[in-house]
């Protein structure tokens, strides 16, 4: 759609272009997020429960030169956990993003943030929305590091009976805009 997640995200869960997002749920004015007709919320009004969670809480899609929400958007919500985290446990920087927080990689959280999320509601429908930006937002030659990893978390859910009865779909909002492309 546009430059950045917000305008990508926003055409996912709204159906809304980028200026009509800005109009209808303006993200710089107090509470107009809460007011937008997120998919979450229709999941939610049909018996789902819901989850979102995004890590690097700086750069996160709702809160990047925004105000974010005023009030907790999905049943369950990551970010409250996301920002006490980057405050109080050590962290690792690479290409100017927290790729570790304490002794653990920070999508790392986010990936069993939905496996246990799965896991506790998985006799029951649900939705969720994990969102990763640490290991490649800033480098291009970092979201291969993740492979094994992205594997192993699919090897989870497959084992717990998760994806028998759910769908996982993987996707992008950009590619290489900024950096060069580094070879090792």
């Amino acid at each position: 759609m546009d430059d950045n997640t917000f305008p990508n995200l926003m055409a996912i869960l709204t159906g809304y272009n980028q200026s009509y997002s800005y109009d209808a749920c303006n993200p710089k004015a107090i509470g107009k997020l809460d007011k937008c007709p997120f998919v979450w919320k229709d999941f939610e009004n049909a018996g789902y429960v819901t989850g979102y969670a995004e890590d690097e809480a700086k750069i996160s899609t709702f809160n990047y030169h925004k105000l974010g929400f005023v009030n907790q958007p999905t049943t369950n919500y990551f970010r409250p956990f996301a920002i006490a985290a980057e405050k109080y446990l050590k962290t690792k920087i690479k290409s100017s993003l927290k790729l570790c927080l304490g002794f653990q990689n920070y999508a790392d959280f986010i990936y069993q943030y939905a496996i246990d999320f799965a896991t506790a509601y998985k006799d029951d429908p649900f939705f969720g929305l994990f969102c990763t930006n640490t290991f490649s937002h800033n480098e291009l030659s970092d979201p291969s590091s993740m492979d094994e990893k992205i594997k192993s978390y699919l090897e989870e859910l497959d084992s717990r009976g998760i994806l028998n009865t759910s769908a996982v779909i993987f996707f992008s909002d950009h590619g290489l805009r900024f950096v060069s492309i580094k070879f090792n």
